[in-house]
């Protein structure tokens, strides 16, 4: 049974590598499978194998389905529903999730969409969670950058089943009105958290108890969430398999006690049975404290598993039971395959079942320091995997800080929750006691985490340093060799011990960093790095912090030699502070009249300098006289041995005529990133002619609201023959110019997996 189940779960996990759905003459294969599934045992586990990819190909489908129809992207639709979260309020307007009752196209046709994600800009009204609304609003497919390093957003959207993103279009119909009805599920969550922030002012606290109660982390600082990754507790915040688990554990030990003290039950009925209903039940109520998001489900799925087991007086911790719990998340939701705290999870508790088969039995004080420890070390390779970082804070933060969290502070917490409408009063006491305690294991976290920085590796590690490093921490576990901490110790480190491959002297790699509708460029030559713009930044998010210095770890980049912002827009250089603060930048310019908070250079005209044999030299801003921002953008030329680069920033007409006039012979470049996005103010007929580029780029984000690059800006470039990139749809473009201008590499084409929307090259010149 064990064998069967894992080959399932392997046809499963073989269909999530594909880049794309197959066709459905594939379902004829259920044919050979049912004659598969009656032969020996080794035609029945290949037959197992294809059953499973045939049901997660099945699934995958139904999920896509729900997708909004690419046809009706950036048309205006009319939809009615429900505001499902709290919005995010930021400087520019809303975001929230939105659940929709009914949409319709404008012709009247009706569509069947469920979960979107919605921007409201410059709102007219006030919106509040649960409230009801009938919106007009442009929508787009589930999308997202797409960079070496980054968060796969469009994976993340594809295992949460959001089917469209996009923003409310300014109209006289947009209407919400708030919820009639209170005891909702919603409304429940939102009178809970209202109340938690009613009774405790201080943010910090309010924050971290809202986060246990009903998994709403808006009011966590970004500060306290470096905390929590630099000492590897951020599980502890989310409602999912742990606090899911201790709660159905207590309510299990509770309810089997209570429940033993009635001789008639005892006799009728053994304990167990009832008692793990009971604690199934107790678990079902805090996830749905927690929203029901997905983590709790598969979460809710697990500890269904175990209480079955004690249903049934089977073992609840063994191997049997991890397999099962495994095929069964595997089969009702082949998605989590794709999350890396289902890998967390399971990964974490098959370690711990491996320790305590390899182990001896010791006193429970010194099993439990060998638990910590061990774990920590077991998960080392999958956290250098998936995150290029190792918190090494983790065991001694997680010896004290799972034991404080779950057996004080979320009884506590949960506690409160019960008694709000009983004693308010008791509910706040109860909520106070639990920050009270949470401050004393925040300053232990706080001092931990400044002892005991996270090792962040040098490059993202590949498929053989991670094998490496997991046989190292086997080694070490099992007591064979003599000298098995040296030689484990030796093989985890190969974690580290790929280099980072740099162009090779007088050669450049160039790459357009995927910041959606902004830029930001990352010049490597065989010593020196430079990038050119920042990106955007709003709310939490930041370009510089969230994609580029994730690309840049990812590629073995720690300092930025230079620094330039073309000039101060907010899609250039907002990004710059929050790149800043995550990697070390040795120089910074900008162009005239850009004020900053940091020691900068100038840019202009004529200046020039050599890396590793690779030219670089500032052809504008020429003059300030009578120029607007964009005009006074930092015209960067990069000229390798194989060919040269033109950055132009946001020049309009006016610079792309003065660098027509005073720089003809020096514009010529094989690859130009398009001024100013491809807006109607650039990319004249005379610069374009100057410069005859091979390649274009156009840096604007997949169907920006600025209709970027402009139709008959695309057409000119399209007569003059360049072949035009759009970052937006390709993801990080990366152009390596050795002894000639090699074929540039597209992220996302050669990154595709099924759940990714590709645009079709000859559509991607138009959007």
């Amino acid at each position: 049974m064990r064998y069967q189940l894992l080959a399932v779960v392997c046809g499963i996990g073989l269909f999530q590598l594909l880049p794309r759905v197959p066709g459905q003459l594939l379902y004829l294969a259920i044919i050979p499978i049912a004659w598969g599934l009656t032969r020996s045992s080794s035609f029945r586990l290949g037959a197992l194998i294809a059953l499973g990819f045939l049901w997660a190909m099945w699934r995958a489908e139904l999920i896509l389905a729900e997708r909004l129809p690419p046809s009706r992207e950036g048309q205006v639709l009319t939809i009615v529903g429900t505001i499902t979260s709290r919005p995010a309020n930021s400087r520019v307007g809303t975001r929230f999730d939105f659940r929709v009752h009914h949409a319709a196209d404008p012709r009247g046709n009706e569509l069947d969409l469920a979960r979107i994600k919605l921007a409201w800009y410059d709102r007219p009204v006030a919106v509040a969670a649960r409230a009801h609304c009938t919106l007009k609003v442009r929508l787009k497919l589930p999308y997202g950058a797409r960079n070496p390093g980054g968060f796969d957003r469009e994976k993340w959207m594809f295992t949460e089943r959001i089917a469209a993103t996009g923003y409310v279009v300014d109209h006289s119909s947009n209407r919400c009105e708030p919820d009639a009805v209170s005891w909702t599920l919603g409304g429940v969550r939102e009178a809970i958290a209202r109340q938690i922030r009613l009774s405790l002012p201080q943010r910090s606290h309010h924050g971290v108890i809202a986060a246990l109660a009903v998994a709403d982390r808006d009011a966590l600082s970004e500060t306290q969430w470096q905390i929590l990754r630099a000492t590897g507790t951020s599980h502890l915040l989310a409602i999912s398999g742990l606090h899911i688990s201790l709660v159905g554990g207590l309510a299990f030990v509770v309810a089997h006690w209570g429940l033993g003290l009635l001789a008639p039950v005892n006799r009728c009925w053994p304990v167990q049975r009832p008692a793990a209903l009971m604690a199934f039940g107790a678990a079902l109520g805090y996830a749905a404290l927690a929203g029901l998001p997905v983590s709790t489900q598969r979460a809710l799925i697990m500890l269904t598993v175990a209480m079955i087991g004690q249903i049934l007086r089977r073992r609840a911790f063994s191997v049997d039971a991890l397999v099962i719990a495994l095929a069964v998340v595997s089969i009702v939701d082949p998605p989590a395959l794709l999350t890396a705290s289902f890998w967390l999870s399971f990964v974490a508790v098959a370690w711990l079942l491996f320790i305590s088969t390899v182990k001896p039995s010791v006193n429970a004080v010194r099993r439990l320091l060998q638990f910590h420890l061990y774990l920590a070390l077991g998960l080392t390779p999958l956290l250098g995997a998936l995150q290029q970082s190792v918190p090494l804070a983790s065991p001694l933060a997680n010896l004290v800080a799972v034991p404080v969290v779950t057996i004080a502070i979320v009884p506590l917490v949960i506690a409160g929750v019960v008694m709000i409408p009983i004693d308010a009063a008791l509910a706040t006491a109860l909520w106070h006691a639990a920050a009270w305690i949470w401050d004393g294991l925040w300053f232990y976290l706080s001092i931990l985490s400044d002892w005991l920085a996270p090792l962040d590796l040098p490059i993202a590690p590949k498929v053989w340093a991670i094998g490496s490093a997991l046989l190292g921490v086997v080694i070490i576990i099992v007591p064979l060799l003599r000298a098995r901490w040296v030689l484990g110790t030796v093989l985890i480190a190969a974690l580290a011990f790929e280099q980072r491959e740099v162009p090779s002297l007088e050669q450049l790699r160039i790459t357009i960093v995927d910041v959606g509708q902004g830029l930001a460029v990352v010049a490597e030559t065989t010593h020196k790095v430079l990038v050119y713009d920042t990106g955007p930044a709003f709310g939490r998010f930041s370009a510089g912090a969230d994609i580029i210095a994730p690309f840049l770890r990812a590629r073995g980049v720690t300092e930025i030699d230079r620094l330039i912002l073309s000039h101060g827009d907010s899609d250039h250089a907002a990004g710059w502070p929050g790149l800043a603060a995550a990697v070390t930048v040795r120089e910074l310019w900008v162009n005239p009249g850009h004020s900053v908070s940091a020691a900068a250079t100038t840019c202009e005209a004529g200046q020039r300098w050599v890396w590793d044999g690779v030219d670089f030299e500032i052809l504008s801003p020429i003059a300030m006289a009578a120029s607007s921002r964009n005009d006074l953008s930092c015209v960067l030329k990069i000229t390798a041995s194989g060919g040269s680069v033109l950055l132009p920033g946001d020049i309009e007409g006016r610079s792309e005529a003065r660098l027509v006039e005073h720089a003809l012979t020096r514009l010529a470049a094989d690859v130009l990133i398009a001024p100013h996005h491809g807006s109607t103010t650039s990319s004249g007929g005379r610069f374009i002619s100057a410069v005859s580029p091979g390649y274009v780029v156009f840096a604007a984000g997949f169907r920006n609201r600025f209709d970027f690059p402009r139709q008959e800006v695309v057409e000119r470039y399209r007569r003059s023959g360049a072949v035009m990139l759009t970052s937006g749809i390709e993801g990080a473009i990366e152009f390596n110019i050795t002894d000639r201008i090699e074929r540039p590499r597209s992220y996302r084409r050669s990154n595709l997996r099924y759940w990714h929307h590709l645009v079709h090259p000859r559509d991607s010149l138009t959007r």
